[in-house]
């Protein structure tokens, strides 16, 4: 990371930061300039050293309209984000209470927040995947994708490879999740579980298919470099962080106890989606954005540190995670092709 960022000083202002999180690019108040709409924003008192947000004014409760003009996409690395939240366990006392308690943060958003933005006109795709939930000007799945949810798409006979982004044509050659490490696509026992060990072309591919897509830019595309985290540009971050309120989906500060966590890798240890009620957020009837598993976002761009090849960007969790490290702004990239048993994905519309 630190050779890319000495390389790529000249075209993101990449500033390397070791305590800084990949996701958001790094800058200096007083130096670096951020990518429009962009600026730098110090995070904690005393660090000479920044990450590129937008400002508080523009930051608001309703994301850009779906035709508002976005950045073009580019397809480089970002560079570390966010620093760590302090620690807040929960006790069972705490567990119970907020089953009845409002969220932290801001509240629900007014009926009409975003009415001008995000017209009643638009509703949200139906009858494949999971019920979406519609937050300002776009939907997002209310869960991950689950196994009984992906079969009917490798099971349809209109479906083939075409059907899948140009850089994976003639790579990858199966949307049928893999079985390496107890995966596969299990209907029997894990009917209702996160689908897992499905690469980005598989999870890109099946949002299309069912008339949504992987989550990605607000306003349409793929994600800028060093915006994965970023609310105001990330439809994943908008929707986790309850429009840049919160770090974790769940409130501020770190909870134990809530979500899918600090499991081991083997056996697979996710659970049924929506089964950690409490897992809830950053809006409401949103679940297990950290958690159960980690899930592919729409970004992707070649890396000179892993021989050019094509990574894809990650975001959220999966359920070895500790607590304190599955935040909103988690994010990484990995091989496009790569998969694991505890990721997964859920789409995003329009």
């Amino acid at each position: 990371m630190r050779a890319w960022c000495l390389l790529a000083a000249a075209f993101l202002g990449c500033k390397y930061q070791p305590k800084i999180r990949a996701g958001v690019i790094a800058c200096d108040p007083g130096g670096v300039a951020c990518p429009a709409p962009y600026v730098c924003v110090v995070k904690a008192e005393g660090d000479p050293h920044g990450l590129c947000d937008l400002p508080p004014a523009d930051a608001g409760v309703v994301p850009p309209a779906p035709d508002a003009k976005a950045p073009a996409p580019m397809r480089d690395a970002g560079a570390d984000g966010a620093v760590d939240a302090a620690s807040d366990q929960a006790s069972p006392a705490d567990l119970a209470a907020d089953l009845s308690a409002p969220a932290e943060g801001p509240g629900p958003l007014p009926p009409d927040a975003g009415a001008d933005l995000a017209p009643d006109a638009l509703e949200c795709p139906s009858g494949k995947g999971p019920s979406m939930i519609k937050v300002g000007s776009f939907c997002i799945d209310s869960t991950e994708v689950t196994n009984a949810q992906y079969k009917p798409f490798v099971d349809d006979p209109s479906v083939n490879l075409m059907q899948q982004p140009e850089e994976c044509k003639g790579v990858n050659a199966s949307f049928i999740p893999s079985t390496s490490d107890g995966g596969g696509l299990n209907v029997t026992t894990r009917a209702d579980h996160p689908v897992v060990n499905v690469d980005w072309c598989d999870a890109w591919a099946y949002c299309r298919w069912a008339g949504k897509r992987l989550c990605g830019a607000i306003g349409g595309g793929p994600l800028q470099a060093g915006a994965a985290a970023v609310p105001g540009a990330s439809q994943w971050a908008w929707s986790c962080t309850r429009g840049g309120a919160f770090t974790y989906p769940y409130g501020t500060t770190v909870k134990t106890g809530l979500c899918n966590l600090e499991r081991s890798e083997f056996p697979i240890n996710t659970v049924p989606v929506m089964s950690k009620r409490l897992c809830q957020g950053g809006f409401d009837n949103i679940y297990d954005m950290v958690g159960n598993v980690e899930e592919w976002v729409d970004f992707c761009r070649r890396d000179p540190m892993r021989g050019n090849m094509l990574v894809c960007g990650v975001m959220g969790g999966p359920y070895t995670s500790k607590a304190l490290d599955a935040r909103c702004d988690e994010f990484y990239d990995d091989p496009m092709l790569d998969h694991w048993i505890a990721r997964g994905f859920r789409c995003c519309a329009p």
